[in-house]
């Protein structure tokens, strides 16, 4: 799975993020949740294909190859929270980076109003995305996770509807 920050303003660098591919190797358990609210229960490395809307997660860079991230309770500091995921299972052969891509900017732009309560040419907060690459496709990942992040600093607490 690729991450990639909002590109919406630099189209430029996004074709050189997206022609990244990642190893993804096996599959997990999961980490350990909630039983009700479904909240990871403690902090951990979490395999990307393990994590939910509402995660809230630390410590990965942007325009990188990734297969796991550090997840936790939104409770504690981090950078990013999944906001939405984005199903593409109706496609059954890879649609291209680009596609992939352009796919991942509009819905998870559309998305951000939803989850944050303000559009996002109105917020201080801003969004990126796990999207997708031909080699991760092809092992099964047919799935977007839309994130969102304060640029400028790290958070404690969820970000829904945090209205900024």
């Amino acid at each position: 799975m690729n991450r990639i920050p909002r590109l919406l303003a630099a189209p430029t660098c996004a074709a050189a993020a997206v022609a990244l591919s990642v190893l993804i190797a096996g599959c997990s358990d999961g980490p350990e949740r909630d039983s009700e609210t479904g909240e990871l229960v403690e902090a951990t490395e979490v395999n990307v294909f393990d994590l939910r809307v509402g995660d809230c997660l630390d410590g990965f860079a942007d325009d990188t190859e990734i297969s796991t991230v550090r997840a936790m309770q939104c409770s504690e500091e981090h950078t990013d929270e999944i906001m939405a995921a984005i199903d593409l299972s109706a496609e059954d052969e890879f649609p291209g980076a680009e596609t992939v891509q352009e796919r991942a900017e509009e819905d998870c732009h559309e998305q951000f109003e939803r989850f944050v309560g303000v559009p996002w040419d109105e917020s201080q907060l801003d969004f990126g995305f796990l999207a997708p690459t031909e080699q991760s496709w092809a092992d099964g990942d047919r799935e977007i996770l839309c994130t969102v992040g304060d640029p400028n600093q790290a958070v404690t607490g969820t970000l829904r509807d945090a209205d900024r």
